[in-house]
């Protein structure tokens, strides 16, 4: 299958990159740096493109079967729109071409009603909340974006992402919380990722991950 990914140097990105090659999928690594990206994998495309500029996001999805959105914000705590710019630019070339599935990293920061141990509720409401306003925002303004669209999406939201190695015993809740979000891996949520490609069940759904 013929992947994009969006925010393929990022940690949890450059883990989706490795894992989709393993996997015999062939790979583009849409970069606004390509320069900067120090994986060298045969199959592995590496294209300049700007998830700001729909011109360039257009090129990318020429001819794709599925975009894997893993982008994030220089920094979490200020104002951001990477989200729901970057996804609006996606859905607008999805509506001038024949291509439909994405799949994006989002939060379950969005959601009032995850459950979470009561330490990390607090956490939550007093600290992480309030710090991470604006990504929690524009992240929800992406999710309302891909309801009204056309195309088969998902959108996976994950607690704590951590860099301890994979385990594949990961929990996944297709429209419904999960038990104790507390924490998972990058590379379970990249194994996860590539795995509900052809999922039909997750298309048009938002799905809780947690370990």
């Amino acid at each position: 299958m013929k992947l994009v990914i969006f925010g393929a140097g990022g940690r949890t990105g450059r883990l989706l990159v490795q894992k989709a090659l393993a996997a015999g999928h062939q790979v583009t690594a849409a970069l606004r740096h390509p320069e900067t990206f120090s994986l060298e994998l045969a199959g592995l495309r590496i294209l300049r493109c700007d998830i700001f500029d729909a011109e360039s996001v257009a090129h990318a999805l020429h001819g794709q079967d599925c975009a894997l959105v893993a982008v994030a914000p220089p920094s979490a705590t200020g104002p951001t729109s990477i989200f729901s710019k970057g996804v609006n630019n996606i859905l607008r070339a999805a509506r001038e071409t024949s291509f439909r599935r994405i799949i994006v990293l989002g939060s379950c920061g969005v959601d009032k009603e995850v459950d979470s141990p009561w330490y990390l509720r607090l956490l939550g409401s007093f600290v992480v909340q309030p710090l991470l306003f604006s990504l929690y925002v524009d992240t929800a303004r992406m999710e309302g974006m891909l309801e009204m669209s056309n195309c088969d999406w998902t959108v996976l939201r994950p607690p704590l992402l951590t860099n301890r190695p994979g385990t594949g015993a990961y929990r996944v809740g297709i429209r419904q919380h999960l038990a104790r979000m507390i924490s998972i891996p990058r590379a379970d949520v990249a194994e996860a990722m590539l795995r509900m490609i052809s999922d039909t069940t997750t298309y048009r759904a938002w799905v809780e991950i947690a370990t």
